[in-house]
């Protein structure tokens, strides 16, 4: 884990790419006026961070608003093909993990079957597959 870190932290330093954090809505603004979500929910915030070149954002990590006591859960999204497989979610999971275990809360990871990716970088951060159940996954237009 810590070699991972620090290829990672050098390649960064290297490549001009900048860490953010951030606070994100939990629910998107572009669901806002739905009936399906109009509570207090809307007005909550949750903490991120951003790997960006230049404007360009490369990768987010953030708890995707589910807590339960001192465990969270990840989101991890590297958006354009082109950027993935280069560390940019390792970073940005590695600096969102530690952000959150300094203030005693402990990482969930969830995924869909189909996400190889995902479990891949899962278990390169030190996750174990704990249990399997359904995962579902919702395409919003």
């Amino acid at each position: 884990m810590t070699l991972t870190f620090l290829q990672v932290a050098k390649r960064s330093k290297r490549n001009e790419e900048k860490v953010e954090f951030r606070n994100f809505d939990i629910i998107p603004e572009s669901l806002e006026e739905t009936s399906y979500v109009k509570n207090s929910t809307l007005s909550k915030k949750t903490v991120g961070v951003v790997i960006k070149r230049g404007n360009t954002i490369l990768s987010i990590a953030k708890n995707n608003g589910f807590t339960f006591g001192k465990e969270y859960f990840i989101d991890i999204d590297t958006f354009k093909e082109e950027e993935r497989k280069k560390g940019y979610a390792t970073l940005a999971a590695i600096k969102i993990i530690s952000y959150f275990l300094e203030k005693n809360m402990f990482p969930l990871w969830e995924t869909t079957e189909s996400n190889i990716p995902s479990q891949k970088l899962a278990l390169k951060l030190g996750f174990e597959p704990m249990e399997r159940y359904p995962v579902f996954e919702f395409r919003l237009k």
